[in-house]
């Protein structure tokens, strides 16, 4: 016991090194905690629709999913006719308000059918039009977002009433969507587009020369 008493000054020496070691991992493991924090605070401000999927997945209405799938194809086909290719499921949601898992549920919805197609290199998750403009009724953008999911038709065939009203709905959507395709929505675009650049530009003009109409008046009658 003696003895041991006696080196216990040996041992404190050379364990102690150890205790350096671990509070050593111990304050790199809370600075590295401190840094993961910051980078989901960062992440969740930069991203703020991942927090709203949080209390479950968002279920768009066929009304939301149709509204957002002509825009993203309006959208998508006029820049692409000005040559510019920068629409992805990101940008989507950003312009539009609309979550950006929701946004990319749609646009998966149009690659699908064959409306939208995905570039390689560089822009690979860029988004161009599958066909010509002209080749890509209205009906096709709203069929390819209104027959996307599985189809539970039942056993049951369905009543002869329902049956009925489906197919007035079809037939007027024929009738209605008759000969409208994505260019014609594209130069109605375009021609709204330059008629507000043109107020934009007239306006104020027509503002200063009757503010100065006054005052020329006044210095031709002194």
């Amino acid at each position: 016991f003696t003895s041991f008493v006696a080196s216990s000054a040996k041992y404190t020496a050379i364990y102690s090194s150890f205790a350096v070691l671990i509070l050593l991992l111990m304050w790199l493991n809370l600075n590295w905690l401190f840094v993961l924090m910051g980078a989901n605070i960062a992440y969740y401000v930069q991203n703020p629709d991942h927090l709203l999927l949080q209390r479950g997945a968002l279920r768009p209405s066929a009304r939301s999913r149709e509204r957002l799938a002509l825009q993203a194809m309006l959208s998508i086909a006029g820049d692409h006719r000005r040559g510019v290719v920068c629409w992805n499921g990101d940008r989507l949601g950003r312009e539009f308000g609309v979550p950006r898992d929701v946004a990319n549920l749609v646009l998966d919805d149009l690659v699908r059918s064959g409306l939208l197609v995905r570039t390689a290199g560089q822009l690979q998750d860029a988004l161009l039009p599958g066909r010509a403009s002209d080749q890509i009724s209205v009906k096709d953008i709203l069929l390819a977002v209104d027959a996307a999911g599985q189809d539970f038709a039942g056993k049951r065939p369905l009543d002869s009433a329902v049956s009925e009203v489906i197919d007035d709905l079809r037939r007027a959507l024929d009738q209605t969507m008759a000969g409208r395709n994505l260019a014609e929505m594209v130069q109605a675009q375009e021609v709204a587009e330059g008629r507000a650049q043109t107020r934009v530009r007239t306006v104020p003009r027509a503002v200063i020369d009757a503010a100065a109409a006054p005052a020329e008046g006044g210095v031709r009658d002194a």
